[in-house]
């Protein structure tokens, strides 16, 4: 799961790079 839009992911994409793969 790429960070796109800081919704409820906002916690794992602090955790994890926007990977865009």
């Amino acid at each position: 799961m790429a960070c796109k839009e800081p919704n409820s992911m906002l916690i794992s994409c602090s955790q994890q790079p926007r990977t865009d793969s």
